[in-house]
């Protein structure tokens, strides 16, 4: 019985990571929706072509020469003809004007939506 149940918990692990990603975000771009130390849950199973105006998503900025691989910002426009898609933090101290954005991303730069977030534990 211990074992079909250790046998269970590994599939239901496996199942999810095949299904949804965890990321560490931080910093002050998506104040105040997001504190200073952030852990979401991504499903990267979301068609990018769905993305709404208002979605929270992680976005692959690797190829950047920035300090993070990722960041997690709010769908701005989602340019279905051109299959990619722009964001912008929450925190309006950090941005110049009302229609600054982050760019525009290719869907293949898409590593999903965020369907859920809790604080770090300190």
């Amino acid at each position: 019985l211990v074992i079909a149940g250790i046998v269970l918990l590994a599939i239901s692990v496996s199942l999810f990571f095949q299904s949804y990603s965890i990321y560490y975000a931080k910093g002050e771009s998506m104040k105040p929706t997001f504190g200073e130390c952030e852990i979401v849950v991504a499903d990267k199973r979301f068609n990018p072509s769905e993305l709404q105006t208002g979605n929270i998503v992680v976005v692959d900025i690797s190829s950047q020469s920035v300090q993070y691989n990722e960041i997690v910002h709010r769908v701005v426009q989602n340019n279905l003809v051109a299959q990619q898609f722009s964001t912008r933090g929450d925190n309006v101290a950090l941005y110049d004007f009302p229609s600054s954005i982050d760019g525009y991303f290719s869907y293949d730069k898409f590593l999903g939506k965020v369907v859920w977030y809790s604080s770090c534990w300190r």
